[in-house]
């Protein structure tokens, strides 16, 4: 019995001897993966700590033959070196990621500010020439007391005002013309306005009659713009015969003031002359 007892107590002891480590390649793989993850320059701090940590038990179940703890150790300093190097790559990509939506707000403000900026250009640009625009044309109004002056959606319109056209007449009055001639000298100092002349009538005579009696009075305007420098190019000359009257008709003094032109300056890209 004594003898079966003492054979036993043999084998527990060479159980444990057993667990005697044999080879440090685990542990070299560990000191191989903190230092890569060290190397790196990447490595989140946390988690190679923990690596660190990790590394050093290992070492110590190597010294103290503890196979088990070496084992799982190792692997565990391995694992987190690794995951050192992983997570400080992610952050690394946030964080340009991150830098790169800022720069792209960034250009974003700027365009908008650019935008904001050419608008406020083009603004001011549009009321200077807006108000030299006016300025000439008030004093062109001024000149041209015998017109009246008003906006209308398609440009700035004189209509002839106290020089009518006589009863079936086309022909221009001298103050007519004097007048005119001043409007015609506004429009060759500037080539980027163009010009249309409508001519109107009374309806005394037939409708027929009173068209082509318009057509003549829009075109002995457009004939006095040309000979004083306008280039006919930027010229439209129509009439509207009876259709368009601003007074009454059923008496001499509406009559008078049907018997009209019309004309609208308006800008024109292209035109010269």
């Amino acid at each position: 019995m004594l003898r079966l007892i003492g054979l036993g107590l043999a084998g527990l002891v060479l159980a444990g001897c057993a667990t005697t480590i044999e080879s440090d390649s685990r542990l070299e793989s560990a000191r191989q993966a903190v230092e890569t993850a060290e190397a790196s320059g990447m490595a989140a701090d946390r988690e190679l700590a923990e690596a660190r940590s990790y590394l050093s038990e290992t070492e110590e179940a190597y010294e103290s033959g503890e196979e088990f703890a070496y084992e799982a150790n190792s692997q565990l300093t391995t694992a987190f070196a690794d995951l050192a190097v992983t997570k400080g790559e992610l952050d690394a990509l946030r964080g340009s990621a991150q830098g790169m939506e800022e720069a792209l707000n960034e250009a974003r403000a700027a365009r908008e500010s650019c935008s904001n900026e050419l608008d406020s250009v083009r603004r001011q640009l549009q009321q200077c020439r807006t108000s030299g625009v006016d300025a000439d044309l008030a004093a062109l109004g001024e000149a041209l007391g015998a017109f009246d002056v008003r906006e209308t959606a398609n440009g700035t319109m004189f209509t002839l005002r106290k020089i009518g056209f006589s009863l079936e007449s086309a022909a221009l009055s001298g103050e007519a013309r004097e007048r005119l001639s001043a409007l015609a000298d506004y429009l060759a100092a500037n080539p980027g306005m163009r010009v249309r002349i409508e001519g109107h009538t009374d309806t005394t005579g037939p409708t027929e009659y009173n068209q082509r009696l318009s057509e003549r009075r829009a075109q002995s305007v457009a004939d006095l713009m040309t000979e004083n420098g306008v280039a006919a190019r930027r010229i439209t000359a129509s009439g509207q015969g009876e259709s368009n009257p601003v007074a009454s008709n059923d008496n001499r003094a509406g009559r008078i003031a049907n018997r009209r032109v019309e004309i609208t300056l308006m800008s024109g890209d292209g035109a010269s002359g």
